[in-house]
């Protein structure tokens, strides 16, 4: 690719991304910035939301190493063991699932230590609509 067909896409991006976030009420927009996977906001979070939102980085941890299972297991299988693909594949993996592992016990910990009385800020209140840009609404 020449410079100017690297320079084009990357413009194109930025201008999608951007008319994205100008129109937040589009259902593209609604699908592309959709919160998706477990939840990290740790001050917004209950104690019972911590556990589940723990344990589910912790099943993430899990589903990296059958991934990283099956890739070593089909790289052996197949002659592909050595290559820099898989074994840049792997190392990508085990990053992730280190993270998760981290993540889900650092949440679980805080679970233990979290108030059963806890009430999260204000801010965590939020609406979506609110979040996502200015609602237009009568006076009351």
């Amino acid at each position: 690719m020449t410079l100017r067909a690297i320079l084009a896409a990357k413009l194109l991006l930025v201008a999608v991304v951007v008319v994205l976030g100008v129109n937040p009420r589009w259902r593209l927009s609604r699908f592309m910035w959709k919160s998706r996977g477990p939840r990290g906001d740790v001050v917004c979070l209950t104690r019972r939301q911590l556990f589940a939102e723990g344990t589910k980085y912790l099943y993430l941890a899990v589903l990296c190493f059958l991934a990283m299972w099956l890739l070593q297991a089909g790289a052996e299988a197949f002659g592909f063991a050595g290559s820099s693909a898989v074994m840049g594949a792997l190392f990508v993996t085990s990053i992730l699932m280190g993270m998760a592992v981290l993540a889900g016990v650092y949440m679980l910990v805080r679970g233990v230590f979290r108030s059963a009385r806890y009430v999260p800020p204000a801010h965590c209140g939020q609406r979506t609509e609110d979040r996502l840009g200015p609602v237009s609404r009568a006076a009351p």
